[in-house]
């Protein structure tokens, strides 16, 4: 608003109503879209440790695959980082998961953002990649919401 020059709400309010670009990028800075890697590392420390091998161990068949749905995926992330979680812990089981990851998002554009999966330095933080980074596309599926349920 101090932008534009506008001192009341009703003023914006009528603003945006004649102006989609700056309804859209109101739009775009109200969504939450923070995404890091390893965001919650005890999630990723808990799946990696205590569910993982549970389900290797409890399940009923073994070549049966393990399906994870991340809804509202922003940037891609946290789905590369469950995609590392299962590599990490397949590189290290005798009893190899199998697994695809379905990562959606109503924002078309941070759909777009992760399947390119390019990340910068400062992204990417503290951790190991281990040279399988830029391979997890085979088993990543990333999904605009919007175009999933709305396209013809």
């Amino acid at each position: 608003m101090l932008e534009l020059k506008l001192n009341e709400l009703d003023e914006y309010k009528e603003y945006i109503e004649k102006s989609v670009s700056e309804l859209e990028m109101l739009e775009s800075q109200l969504k939450n879209s923070y995404s890091r890697f390893f965001r919650n590392r005890l999630t990723f420390e808990t799946l990696s440790h205590v569910i993982l091998p549970r389900l290797v161990t409890q399940r009923a068949d073994n070549n049966a695959e393990v399906r994870v749905w991340s809804a509202g995926c922003a940037g891609g992330h946290e789905d590369y980082s469950l995609a590392i979680v299962f590599e990490t812990f397949n590189k290290i089981s005798t009893t190899k998961l199998k697994y695809r990851i379905f990562a959606t998002d109503r924002d078309y554009s941070e759909i777009e953002h992760a399947v390119l999966g390019e990340y910068s330095r400062q992204d990417i933080g503290d951790f190991y990649i281990d040279g399988f980074y830029r391979n997890l596309s085979t088993i990543l599926y990333f999904q605009s919401v919007k175009k999933l349920f709305y396209d013809p």
